[in-house]
């Protein structure tokens, strides 16, 4: 049985990854030459990534000359990669009070509400800024991401397409598109045509940007859908080449190794994301469950009790888990006494677990020793 690769939670995002664009590198660059030198110097430490650099050159040039719109718009862009959502809100509010219709400080005041996960607000500014300019495929493609987060999948769909339509190039938005294809960002529920369509919008992706890490993993992702484990595997495998700290990549790449049924290669892929994040119970469970697959019971038993320290909530479940594994070693005691602790820690309660235990084969060989027989009655009672 294929299993969700979504369904997993933490830092792993149920929804797919997108690169929210607020401007593109090469109109940076060739905007570099006819500015100021202190501008000049700013924006192409905004090339190579030098947020802080470009930041205190803006402001030099500010402390000297004055207000300048640039200035205020770049250091604002520079904020913003460093998650300085505020700073930067203050400085584009300094570029529209002087200019109402600058459509790029719009964009990016929807980019900067959209990290502060005010998604509404986000779309108002988008909204505002295409008003100005309803040529640029960036403010489509980032209306739409604002809308996909809303769970509003058809105007995200609507916006991407707009985006592609503007800018046939323009790799993020292929991407964007093919995510959100889905029901509901329901995968299990994406039609065979449906999956077709984002496997093409991917590809297109690619070709138009053959780095893009998430147009890779989300290609995976449909294509083991589509039950295309050999090209899926290659999607992941490229993913994790470009992004060898990704800890979502390897968590695909090992639930597409358990399809496959080749679960030491899902044990090191789990491990492998792990290590990267290591506080993931969701990931402990799947690795728990997959050590139980290959019958080694005491490994299986450590992952439950880190999954314990990390969230004493899921105490009562793992204490099951834990008596599941020794009556699968036939430990009947053991068995008898974490089970026994699950139903102190009120696991019983819970009439998924009250009724799952009786038809639990783990168990089935001991329901006729007394101590079970007594266990049974206080369960039923519970």
């Amino acid at each position: 049985m294929r299993k969700d690769l979504n369904r997993i939670s933490h830092f792993i995002s149920t929804k797919f990854v997108f690169g929210l664009l607020l401007l593109s590198v090469l109109s940076i660059s060739a905007q570099v030459t006819n500015d100021p030198p202190l501008i000049h110097a700013g924006k192409s430490n905004l090339v190579n990534n030098e947020y802080e650099q470009a930041i205190i050159k803006f402001s030099e040039y500010l402390k000297v000359f004055g207000y300048s719109t640039e200035a205020y718009y770049w250091r604002a862009h520079a904020l913003l990669q460093l998650e300085r959502i505020d700073d930067a809100i203050i400085d584009l509010n300094l570029v529209l009070d002087r200019d109402p219709k600058d459509s790029r400080a719009m964009d990016a005041m929807g980019y900067a509400y959209n990290q502060k996960g005010n998604y509404l607000t986000a779309i108002k500014w988008f909204n505002k800024a295409i008003e100005e300019n309803n040529k640029n495929a960036i403010i489509y493609n980032n209306r739409g991401m604002s809308f996909y987060y809303l769970g509003k999948y058809s105007n995200a769909f609507y916006d991407f397409d707009k985006a592609v339509l503007l800018d046939s190039t323009f790799a993020e938005a292929y991407s964007n598109r093919g995510s959100a294809r889905y029901n509901h960002q329901d995968i299990k529920k994406a039609s065979q045509l449906d999956l077709e369509r984002a496997e093409n919008d991917y590809t297109i992706a690619i070709q138009y940007d053959p780095l893009l890490i998430s147009a890779y993993r989300n290609r995976g992702l449909v294509r083991y859908e589509m039950e295309k484990y050999k090209e899926s595997f290659l999607d992941f495998q490229k993913a994790i080449y470009l992004d060898p700290n990704d800890p979502l990549i390897y968590y695909h790449m090992a639930n597409l190794m358990l399809a496959k049924k080749q679960y030491d290669d899902a044990i090191t892929y789990f491990n492998e994301s792990l290590k990267l994040d290591h506080d993931q119970i969701d990931i402990l469970y799947e690795r728990a469950n997959t050590y139980e697959i290959l019958q080694n019971y005491p490994l299986a038993r450590y992952d439950y009790e880190v999954i314990i320290q990390l969230n004493h909530d899921e105490l009562a479940k793992c204490y099951y888990n834990i008596a599941r594994t020794y009556a699968f070693e036939e430990d009947g005691q053991h068995a008898y006494y974490y089970l026994n602790q699950a139903r102190k820690n009120g696991l019983f309660k819970n009439a998924k677990y009250k009724s799952l235990i009786f038809s639990d084969e783990a168990f089935s060989s001991f329901w006729q020793e007394e101590n079970f027989i007594k266990l049974k009655e206080k369960i039923e009672k519970s």
